[in-house]
């Protein structure tokens, strides 16, 4: 899915805090991520691999490390790691963002590229693969700094031409080029450090003293360039974002910050009264209480610096919505005959309300049990009405009494729009026999359901501006009234009434002539209306809704 909205009339607020760059943070946990494939994930003779010495000797000259990943192993005191031995450059590549976006570490160390060679991977282009790797890893994380290693020799000897050829050689060069266009990267010779002879237990893996020695490379470049307090890092913003109750906004800096310069003073949120203010114990993240924000409104963060400048983060407050899939209680609405049953309604709705809240409800199909076309049902209805109606007028009688009603229920619990897809039960659930009132009765079905939740009171479609240049329905079909797509704030919300008869006399599946399917040009609207969606900039997320039952023939099972 994608990512948040600005919306069109949303009003741009800005968040001003004033940082001082005195170093005044006496002590920093260190967040240091290992990144990398088999060389740093270890083996059954080193399963801490470069990590252990390189744990020990920075812990004892004073830094307080934080190893962090979703790996775990070794033989030490903090063994979490990114090391995963499968990986080559590209699955890298294609994984880093959520290894970053879940610890946000401060020193990335990086070792990648071993298995593109053992599998002779397209070496003509291992360069620009891991130069695009190490540009996807400053672009999320641009306030961490990054050691990256060239590849340690192996026992073949043809292997290590490779790697010199297509490696090796470049990466110190391509470091340097980095740095000059301003990225927090540093090169570390791993090239040398391993000695083929006598420091490997296969072709690629090092022995315990192999690993030794890469562990005291990593530790001394990490000390040359970063002190324990960190002190060489500017910092920075890494994350913004509000809460879901929309009266907070989280902040979260690369660096701690002083106690002293977290104060209500020093932060301004323009059209916001900011209430309170607290730091969390590692002093990184900042919560700001606030009055009531606006939904999908974007924010700009504008943190101030006496040596680097501004540095501006955007974000947008967030919304909510509701899914209430299979009620399957509306028939209490035609007869109410118990109230109750009624008012327990409003309270489930009022509590969700009240502890939930949401802007809006989707109701994925099935609001009844169906079942109108009945002659039961339909002499019943006609009794409590006291005239006689025919089966179509049944059906929309009762789609009339059972919709209205559980839309008023909705609404008196505070919830206006109730964004509801046809189910099998609103066209009389499964199954639906040739020729029979419940086949021939699907017009009624359909227009007792959309007449009532798909049009206003003046009797005009609720849903029709434009998504794009694509309508909003599929109109021509017989889906022009149930299915719809709607842009709510970031949104694009699509409703598609997935049940498709062809007629009341062919029978299409083994249900009868009714079956899933959405075909011809309902299909072709659908697609329009996803492609339209996805290339608006306005629309960061697309929501599509629809209630397919189990249509047999499917596989069966016991369970």
């Amino acid at each position: 899915m994608r990512g948040l909205l600005i919306s069109a009339f949303a009003q741009l607020l800005i968040l001003r805090c004033v940082l001082s760059n005195e170093n005044d943070v006496t002590s920093v946990k260190i967040r240091l991520m290992p990144l990398g494939d088999g060389l740093t994930a270890g083996n059954k003779d080193a399963p801490g691999a470069y990590r252990r010495k390189l744990y020990k000797r920075l812990t004892n000259i004073g830094y307080d490390l934080d190893m962090v990943g979703s790996e775990i192993s070794g033989d030490f005191e903090d063994v979490d790691h990114e090391g995963h031995k499968a990986f080559d450059i590209a699955t890298m590549t294609e994984h880093v963002n959520e290894f970053l976006d879940s610890y946000e570490p401060d020193i990335i160390v990086l070792l990648i590229g071993s298995r593109d060679i053992s599998n002779n991977f397209e070496l003509e282009d291992m360069m620009d693969r891991w130069e695009r790797l190490v540009e996807k890893i400053s672009s999320i994380q641009p306030y961490s700094h990054i050691f990256a290693a060239n590849l340690p020799l192996r026992k073949n000897e043809e292997q290590n031409q490779l790697i010199e050829k297509y490696f090796n050689s470049k990466v110190e060069n391509s470091i340097s080029n980095m740095v000059d266009k301003g990225k927090l990267i540093s090169f570390v010779d791993m090239g040398l450090v391993i000695d083929p002879s006598s420091m490997l237990d296969t072709n690629v893996q090092p022995n315990a003293d192999g690993y030794l020695r890469m562990g005291f490379e990593f530790a001394d470049s990490i000390a040359a360039d970063i002190d324990p307090r960190m002190s060489q890092l500017e910092r920075g913003i890494i994350r913004v974002e509000s809460t879901p109750d929309q009266s907070h906004v989280i902040l979260v800096f690369s660096k701690p910050i002083p106690e002293k310069k977290v104060a209500i003073s020093n932060f301004r949120i323009d059209g916001l009264n900011i209430l309170e203010i607290t730091l969390d114990t590692e002093r990184r993240v900042v919560t700001l209480s606030t009055s009531i924000q606006q939904a999908a409104t974007s924010y700009a963060v504008e943190v101030l610096s006496g040596v680097s400048g501004q540095s501006i983060k955007t974000f947008t407050t967030g919304w909510r919505f509701l899914a209430l899939a299979d009620w399957h209680l509306g028939e209490k609405y035609i007869f109410r005959r118990n109230e109750d049953l009624i008012q327990n309604d409003e309270k489930i709705l009022e509590h969700l309300k009240e502890t939930y809240g949401g802007e809006l409800i989707l109701i994925p199909g099935d609001t009844n049990a169906g079942f109108w076309d009945k002659e039961s049902f339909v002499d019943k209805l006609s009794e409590y009405l006291d005239r006689d109606l025919s089966p179509a007028d049944a059906v929309l009688e009762a789609g009339n009494l059972c919709y209205s009603g559980l839309l008023s229920t909705f609404r008196s619990a505070g919830y206006s729009k109730v964004l509801v897809a046809i189910g099998d039960h609103e066209l009389g659930d499964n199954s639906w026999e040739k020729d029979s009132n419940k086949s021939t009765l699907q017009p009624q079905f359909r227009e007792a359901f959309t007449s009532n939740f798909n049009f206003d009171y003046d009797g005009n479609p609720k849903y029709t501006e434009s998504i794009g240049s694509v309508s909003s329905r599929p109109i021509g079909t017989v889906y022009e009234n149930s299915s719809y797509a709607y842009i709510h704030l970031n949104t694009l919300i699509v409703t598609v009434d997935v049940l498709f008869q062809e007629s009341p006399s062919v029978e299409i599946g083994a249900y009868g002539t009714v079956t899933g399917q959405v075909n011809s040009e309902h299909l072709t609207w659908f697609k329009s209306v996803l492609e339209e969606g996805n290339g608006l900039s306005a629309v960061k997320h697309i929501v599509v809704q629809g209630h397919l039952p189990v249509l047999y023939p499917v596989r069966k099972t016991s369970s």
